[in-house]
């Protein structure tokens, strides 16, 4: 994920030494100080997935997270995840890590400015253009752009339909519904925090059925109950490509 730095020398290699110092040299101090400030939990992160006191479960489950930039689908890290000790769950935790029920992430890699210079250094080890960013602080995007949609998933978004929510808000969900839930009894929901956030409610239904919960009708009421994740459940589809079925 940092190997851009690499890139950037090489870039400017083909100056004349008295010019080609000077500028590698500011170039990579300021990317440096913009990681120390921004991403050092990511750089934490990689040190721990290519450390060799690291054990090989956990380096195995932190490797692909730090080229990810932090932020990963939980269903990309399940096989390793179902290898990884109490201990390393523990040694994820104490990197700063929320292994979520539908992601894996750090939530100081989630704020606007750690989020548009993970997306940048993607880009450049892409060598694309930078992608459009969510607007800084919006945490819930109602049918956003194809291309606005595919940087939203590296920038720590889930597709639910047309609409897709952020990693942590998410997780803020999944523990409220959690907490309204007695074992697998039906119960009808309370879903003022989601409407507060603004999400609609075919979005929620997509979000509870993602998360375990199945809809039933009892006594002319929907309620909801607990049947708990599917092994290896499939992600959603990016709005972007349900509304191009849609359309053909």
């Amino acid at each position: 994920m940092l190997q851009p730095l690499v890139e950037v020398d090489a870039s400017i290699s083909r100056l004349e030494p008295r010019l080609r110092d000077p500028v590698r040299d500011r170039l990579v101090s300021f990317v440096q100080t913009q990681i120390d400030q921004q991403l050092r939990p990511l750089a934490r992160l990689s040190e721990a997935a290519f450390s060799a006191t690291s054990p090989p479960a956990l380096r195995a489950f932190l490797a692909p997270l730090a080229e990810a930039g932090g932020v990963l689908r939980r269903s990309e890290l399940q096989p390793v995840l179902t290898t990884l000790s109490a201990e390393g769950r523990q040694s994820a935790n104490r990197l700063g890590l929320t292994i979520g029920t539908l992601g894996v992430f750090h939530a100081a890699l989630l704020k606007p400015a750690a989020t548009r210079l993970r997306l940048a250094l993607l880009a450049v080890r892409a060598q694309q253009v930078m992608p459009p960013l969510p607007m800084p602080g919006l945490g819930l995007l109602d049918r956003p752009s194809g291309e606005l949609a595919r940087a939203a998933v590296a920038a720590g978004f889930f597709s639910f339909g047309d609409q897709m929510l952020r990693f942590d808000l998410l997780e803020r969900i999944v523990r409220g519904v959690h907490n309204q839930r007695n074992g697998a009894q039906p119960f009808i929901l309370d879903a003022q925090l989601a409407t507060s956030l603004g999400i609609g409610a075919a979005t929620f239904a997509r979000i509870m059925r993602a998360i375990g919960f199945t809809l039933i009708r009892r006594d002319e009421a929907d309620m909801w109950r607990w049947r708990g994740l599917q092994t290896g459940p499939r992600t959603p589809r990016p709005a972007s490509a349900i509304r191009e079925k849609t359309r053909g």
